[in-house]
């Protein structure tokens, strides 16, 4: 998965608003408030009503929102939670705890290939700590927002992200944070568990789960035909779920040729017993595990092929 190709696509607005289960009155509602992930002009009853379609950051949106109001957090305080999902990431603060080991590991690896060929193919961690910068305005905020950096961690890095928000601020203003869970660095589990006991041990705080709700979006129905056009599936793989999901088989093989394309055969097994059994025993001529292919060439012509083993014992 290319991150350079996918990522910009998620900003395509194709997800109808009513496929994110969220009704138009509530809808309607949240935009006159004010809390949609865009501020959209609220229209007159006079003007005509459009299908509204959104990215997959604004449909996102929509089922934190579902969250955050099921926890009676007011409208205020949503709204805080968007801004902070809307600034950017400092990545420089995680980066600067790796050893160059640690860096080379957990960061280049997976950096997007397009970019370090910019490179040489190859980069060190002093290097990458004063391109940053320069990266980052280049990239138009999409994938170094606070929401770009948890959905990198799900689709990507295969982490649980949380949004942390700490209820006991005097002063009204929520102080928040991204825990990056089940994360394979040492060193971040290690700063994690410090985050975690001194957030336990001092602060009433809500931990919401991202996950299940970019589960949620991604695998209801309706948004089952975007995952092609969004780039999460390439169009031959695209097939390859389509042709297993037509087929009821027991058994699918696939074979990838060299020259890239695919070939899968479909097996589906039928137990026969009684006289069903016996009948085509003796149609086949068949002994005791033989085995038989049949080639259906059409209406008039079908070709059977008996394989029998035979065991020579010296």
């Amino acid at each position: 998965m290319n991150i350079q190709e996918f990522y910009p696509n998620l900003e395509e607005k194709r997800i109808l608003r009513s496929h994110t289960g969220v009704e138009a009155r509530i809808y309607n509602s949240w935009k006159q408030e004010g809390i949609l992930w865009e501020e959209i002009k609220v229209k007159q009853d006079s003007e005509k009503r459009e299908w509204e379609y959104l990215n997959v950051f604004e449909a996102l949106w929509l089922f934190v929102i579902v969250e955050l109001r099921k926890l009676n957090l007011n409208l205020e305080t949503i709204k805080s939670v968007r801004d902070f999902l809307k600034q950017t990431a400092d990545p420089r603060l995680q980066i600067e705890k790796l050893t160059e080991e640690e860096f080379q590991k957990n960061v280049v690896q997976k950096y997007p290939p397009g970019i370090l060929e910019q490179h040489g193919g190859a980069i060190t961690k002093k290097a990458f700590l004063e391109l940053l910068p320069k990266t980052i305005k280049k990239d138009n905020g999409f994938i170094i927002t606070n929401i770009g950096v948890m959905l990198y961690g799900i689709l990507i890095e295969n982490t649980s992200p949380s949004l942390i928000i700490e209820l006991n601020n005097e002063n009204g203003n929520y102080d928040m944070a991204i825990a990056m869970n089940n994360h394979q660095n040492s060193k971040f589990k290690k700063d994690l568990y410090e985050f975690y006991t001194k957030k336990f041990s001092e602060s009433i705080f809500v931990n919401l789960p991202i996950l299940p709700i970019v589960e949620k979006l991604f695998e209801r129905e309706d948004f089952e035909k975007h995952k092609l056009n969004y780039g999460f599936y390439t169009k031959q793989e695209n097939q390859l779920l389509e042709s297993i999901r037509d087929n009821e088989c027991s058994e699918v093989k696939i074979i990838k040729h060299k020259s890239g394309d695919i070939t899968m055969n479909f097996s589906e097994q039928d137990d026969i017993t009684g006289v069903k059994a016996k009948e085509l025993r003796q149609l086949l001529g068949l002994k005791k595990y033989d085995k038989v292919e049949i080639t259906f060439r059409n209406e008039n012509h079908m070709v059977i092929k008996n394989t029998q083993k035979q065991i020579l014992k010296k």
